[in-house]
């Protein structure tokens, strides 16, 4: 059976929910039953039962990992900066591990859910303004990106471009 044809089945849940308990990736997961991450992300997607496991087993990853950060935080032989990275790259957490996005993703004026390019631009503003650092914005316009149509991806470069302006003029930082 080709990978792009695998079926998904109901034992997966179960499965990456264990997985990811263990402090194990999505990569060691497709690993395990041979599918490619572009058909996993297909079933999150598709599936809501199994996106819902994806987030139970995430949540238990994620403290996890940090208990084993705090189990450690007086061993000198930890290596603090590797376990930081994995914080980064496995849940998103940084040094300023709290992003302030609730405006962001507010409804609006209107009362309904904020296009892609009206949380890109509140996200631009608190940027701008100081209220969010430049490695937040970038993780926030990186997710904003994907969403996007190729016409609002053009629209968010230009915002950029600006902003990287203001960085260089010493506006924000």
């Amino acid at each position: 059976m080709s990978n792009a044809n695998r079926k998904f089945k109901r034992e997966y849940e179960g499965l990456l929910k264990e997985t990811l308990k263990q402090g194990r990736s999505v990569a060691r997961f497709c690993a395990d039953i041979e599918v490619c991450k572009q058909t996993f992300y297909h079933w999150l997607e598709n599936y809501p039962s199994f996106r819902e496991a994806y987030r139970i087993g995430l949540t238990a990853s994620e403290a996890l990992w940090l208990e084993r950060g705090e189990d450690n935080l007086a061993n000198r032989d930890f290596n603090h900066q590797i376990y930081n990275m994995q914080l980064a790259n496995r849940f998103g957490i940084t040094k300023n591990r709290s992003i302030r996005v609730k405006p962001i993703f507010e409804k609006n004026a209107a009362g309904k859910q904020k296009t892609v390019m009206e949380q890109f631009e509140a996200a631009a503003s608190s940027f701008a303004d100081g209220s969010m650092t430049l490695e937040e914005f970038n993780l926030l316009a990186d997710g904003f990106s994907k969403l996007a149509t190729i016409k609002e991806r053009d629209e968010m470069e230009e915002r950029v471009r600006q902003l990287e302006g203001m960085i260089g003029n010493g506006a924000s930082g």
